[in-house]
């Protein structure tokens, strides 16, 4: 965490922070210097001024220009290390300083402003951050008011329809739910179904048996507002499209397969396929959105040998127009034989014409008088590879920890994107340092960034991207001790918009009028997991 008090470009920041940790070390080489070093309490270069103090596992830092005051200064920076601990609760750690971090910042800036240093004390910055605002007191008395007024609302509502179902039961009305198959096809039907008369006192009866099983769900659920319980019944007594009954309990048991298989039509015959999972992402605004998905399992060993890769992806298309459920999505040709090719074995839906996918690439329903479900995400493609061949795993990693004889371990991680069609985001590699709490010393580092935990014992390495401009990298550091095991396992996380086996989508079609439909489409390559193991 860093607080700036001049106008300075993030890159100047940067390379003046990562240059501490090796100006640090600057009198010798090694752990063992670094530690000696640490018995200074500045160190200067040609353009600035590093004043310095640690605290617990981390390090407290000004850097100034050579013409500042450096008796004021380190004032300064003595009070921001009674400060520190102050607002960490004690215990100086990364997590602390972490979940503190608003804290001290406003800490700071009671204690220097525009770059100068304030005359202050750590007794009067404590009561300047803990003045009272008026307008933040009035704003919760009014939310509080807010919420006791629409509890009290909310148990006035439940004690008057429960007034009201005693008084339908007085007069002999029943509050069970229907459950005969008239009542289903009358309830948000829009045909006669055997006369206008019988239609309409099926419509009536479903509608009173909603507004009781409503009544039971507002009564449960005190905490509701009084606006939202209003709601509730007034919708009810709507017709709605669906044949099913709000808040009836037995749909809940439904599985996942069958909830896909349900439809506005309110017929159980109008689905296609089971539903993706309810943390898939939500499609953007278009007639049809096709979402193609991949996870990878990697687990490597320190020699490069793969132990096992697998990669698991499925295509799901979501359609969000009432009158375009039926559409027919065609893969390019390559996609599919690039996939072959690399030993993936693709699935379709049962509901799907797998002859027809295997022949020319089209994904399109058997019958198209069941129709895609509306607003749900549907998979009607899956594959899957399993190989244990190292040349087919995107990135790999040369883990090589060598003890040097001196009571220290010489550790470097080298990447290399083998996969050059690919480019990789937010790619970190974890890399766990035993029990020791010291902080690597970090000798080199070609990409990326890297963040000691040392309450959780392991060394982040962070790379934004990786692709052909910046194929391979390297990390070099120090630890003491001299066991090599205690480096693994290493874990290894990234994400890609470039499929490995998924197909490629040429269009999205219309089936019944085979006219082109506006899609959306959204790839992602995921890793489920990525460890390279000790050999």
């Amino acid at each position: 965490m860093s607080r700036q008090f001049v106008d300075m470009q993030r890159s100047r920041i940067e390379s003046l922070l990562s240059a501490f940790p090796k100006l640090m070390g600057s009198n010798g080489t090694g752990v063992e210097s670094k530690k000696a070093s640490r018995q200074h309490t500045f160190i200067e270069t040609e353009a600035v001024r590093y004043l310095f103090q640690p605290l617990e596992g981390v390090y407290l830092v000004i850097i100034t220009n050579k013409a500042s005051n450096i008796v004021e200064d380190l004032e300064t920076l003595r009070l921001l290390a009674k400060i520190v601990p102050e607002y960490c609760g004690g215990i100086v750690t990364e997590d602390q300083v972490l979940e503190n971090v608003f804290e001290l910042i406003f800490a700071f800036d009671e204690v220097i402003s525009l770059g100068y240093r304030e005359s202050i004390s750590l007794q009067q910055v404590r009561i300047n951050l803990e003045m009272d605002s008026h307008e933040e007191k009035l704003h919760d008395m009014i939310q509080k008011s807010k919420e006791e007024e629409a509890k009290r609302e909310s148990k006035k509502k439940a004690k008057q329809m429960q007034a009201d179902r005693r008084e339908r039961a007085k007069q002999g009305i029943s509050n069970m739910p229907s459950t005969s198959s008239d009542s289903y096809q009358g309830f948000g039907s829009n045909s006669g179904g055997g006369g206008g008369g019988g239609g309409g006192n099926n419509n009536n009866n479903s509608n009173n048996n909603n507004n009781n099983d409503d009544d039971r769900n507002s009564s449960s659920s005190s905490s509701s507002s009084s606006s939202s319980s209003s709601s509730n019944i007034s919708k009810s007594t709507k017709p709605k499209t669906g044949g099913m009954m709000i808040g009836a309990k037995k749909n809940k048991k439904k599985s996942k397969f069958l909830s896909g298989m349900s439809t506005s039509g309110g017929t159980s015959s109008s689905a296609a396929a089971a539903v993706v999972e309810d943390d898939t992402p939500a499609a953007p605004l278009s007639s049809a959105h096709v979402q193609v998905h991949e996870d990878m399992t990697v687990v490597m060993k320190q020699d490069m040998s793969v132990e096992n890769m697998v990669v698991k992806g499925y295509l799901a298309i979501t359609c969000r127009e009432e009158d375009k459920r039926i559409i027919d999505i065609q893969c390019t040709p390559d996609s599919i034989a690039n996939g072959n090719s690399n030993d993936f074995a693709y699935k379709c839906n049962p509901k799907m014409d797998g002859n027809t996918f295997k022949k020319n690439g089209l994904l399109c329903l058997k019958n198209k008088t069941r129709p895609y479900p509306i607003n749900k995400a549907v998979k009607i493609l899956q594959w899957r590879m399993s190989t244990t061949d190292e040349t087919k795993v995107p990135l790999t990693f040369n883990c090589w920890p060598e003890s040097q004889g001196d009571g220290t371990t010489q550790v470097t991680i080298e990447y290399t994107l083998e996969n050059t069609d690919l480019t990789l985001y937010d790619v970190t590699v974890r890399i766990p340092l035993g029990d020791s709490s010291d902080a690597p010393d970090i000798q080199n580092i070609q990409e990326g960034s890297f963040r000691h935990n040392s309450r959780m014992g392991f060394l982040e390495w962070s790379i934004p991207s990786i692709n052909e401009d910046n194929q391979t990298g390297t990390l070099e550091f120090a630890m003491n001790g001299d066991e090599e095991e205690i480096f693994f396992p290493v874990e290894i996380n990234f994400t890609a918009e470039t499929l490995l086996g998924g197909p490629q989508i040429e269009s999205v079609v219309d089936g019944t009028n085979e006219e082109p439909t506006t899609f959306s489409n959204d790839c992602s390559l995921s890793v489920n997991s990525y460890t390279i193991k000790f050999e």
